[in-house]
């Protein structure tokens, strides 16, 4: 009798522990978990579009997973996820057409309903124009005048840094370029800029400008044998600065956070006052810089692009992290090249020995100039303002425009002779500012939308 009511017992509380496991349910770590609403839903919102394409974050609310789910587009089936298991998740939407509103909203069945999300109105880009108006200005009386470097601050403000030789008042060639061009809106002016290095004796040096990047009309960064800083009134040096004066190219959030890269794999970071070169884990020689905030994890993504020619044809590309630590980016697809420009996580461009694209989630690049069917030569640069306003250029004057839809070539209107070639770009606005050399002069090529 006693063993009976001994196996009653233990029965009772093994019924009582199977009772409570079904009430709460528990999930894999054994941790009770509530159960799934009954009125789970879909909630959808905007990321990103272009011109045929759509980014949406579509994120589950209290319902049970996996489950496939439907994505329509003014009641239009545009795209499928089955099997779905993730709460929070990008939905990719492609062959749209340029600016158009699209109706946007998303279904799963539940107990043979149909269950479907909150609606949402997505304009996708409209194409820009390919009507421009070209302006070129050359600079210097020979000896191999170059632009390097170019930032917009207005359209009545613009800097492009290099070297420009021009003949003193007799006539003779001045040995001391000048580093400095900028237009004020009305006219071009030429300026020379001298420093004496620390712990120097005699005279001082002529700036060789470098790189060129501004916050402000009172907040501008250059480089050239030495850091300036413009602050309205003059340009201040910065001394000890881990290598940054021989950069080639600078990129940053603002006066308090900036990479400067250059030669040898250089990367030097500038953080409130204090200067430190990271290793970059390259020896070439960097020639681009960009950095842009991703729209899925809201992190700032930099990369630098390294390019050798001589012994021979050599290329890295570079992240920087966070943490000023450094990764190496598959290569797979590129060819040679090093200037990149990109929409974080969105798509990216690379150009060199052909003009590279790497889309959403894509595992390789593609060459979209495969067999020169967009152009012919070699490309030194690349800049946008938005997936439906990118611009290319590089030898011989090449330059490109893409408007959403198609590239552009604008050569007949910036051909440059004698192996010219254009160097850096850059657009703001319904603005584009590119700069080289053509012959032994110096180049300024202006394109404004019309």
């Amino acid at each position: 009798m006693k063993i009976f009511y001994r196996l009653l017992s233990i029965l009772s509380v093994l019924l009582l522990i199977i009772s409570l496991v079904v009430f709460f349910g528990c999930n894999s770590e054994g941790i009770p978990t509530p159960p799934v609403d009954n009125n789970g839903t879909l909630a959808i919102s905007p990321i990103e579009t272009s011109c045929t394409e759509a980014w949406i974050e579509l994120k589950t609310v209290n319902v049970a997973l996996p489950i496939n789910v439907n994505v329509l587009a003014n009641n239009n089936p545009v795209a499928q996820l089955n099997n779905l298991h993730s709460s929070d998740t990008t939905v990719y939407i492609d062959s749209l057409l340029p600016n158009k509103s699209y109706q946007i909203n998303a279904q799963f069945i539940k107990d043979k309903q149909t269950i479907s999300s909150n609606k949402l109105t997505v304009q996708t880009l409209d194409t820009t124009s390919n009507n421009f108006t070209w302006q070129t200005y050359t600079f210097g009386d020979g000896a191999s005048s170059v632009l390097r470097g170019v930032t917009i601050i207005s359209p009545d403000n613009i800097f492009a840094v290099g070297q420009i030789y021009i003949n003193d008042s007799t006539g003779q060639p001045d040995p001391l370029p000048y580093c400095l061009v900028h237009w004020n809106g009305s006219n071009w002016k030429v300026l020379k800029l001298k420093f004496f290095p620390p712990g120097s004796i005699g005279d001082s040096i002529s700036v060789i400008g470098s790189a060129i990047f501004a916050f402000g009309a009172n907040d501008i960064w250059m480089t050239g044998g030495a850091v300036f800083h413009y602050d309205g009134n003059k340009w201040n040096p910065y001394y000890g600065t881990a290598g940054a004066e021989g950069a080639t190219k600078i990129w940053g959030y603002d006066s308090g956070n900036l990479w400067f890269i250059g030669r040898n794999g250089l990367i030097v970071h500038y953080q409130n006052g204090q200067w430190s070169k990271i290793e970059s884990g390259t020896s070439l020689g960097f020639v681009d810089i960009w950095g842009d905030t991703n729209p899925f994890t809201g992190n700032t993504e930099i990369l630098c692009g390294a390019y050798n020619q001589i012994p021979s044809q050599q290329s890295d590309l570079i992240r920087i992290n966070n943490d000023n630590t450094t990764d190496k980016v598959d290569r797979t697809g590129l060819g040679e090249g090093g200037e990149i420009w990109f929409k974080s996580g969105i798509r990216y461009y690379l150009v060199g020995d052909g003009l590279f694209e790497k889309r959403f989630k894509a595992n390789s690049w593609i060459n979209l100039n495969q067999n020169k069917t967009i152009t012919q030569y070699f490309m030194d640069c690349v800049r946008g303002s938005d997936l439906n306003d990118i611009y290319v250029a590089g030898a011989y004057g090449e330059f490109l425009h893409f408007n959403g839809s198609n590239w552009k070539s604008f050569i007949n209107y910036t051909y440059l002779d004698s192996g010219g070639a254009y160097y850096s770009l850059v657009v703001k606005g319904n603005l584009v500012v590119a700069v080289g050399f053509n012959q032994s002069k110096a180049v300024i090529l202006v394109g404004q939308h019309q």
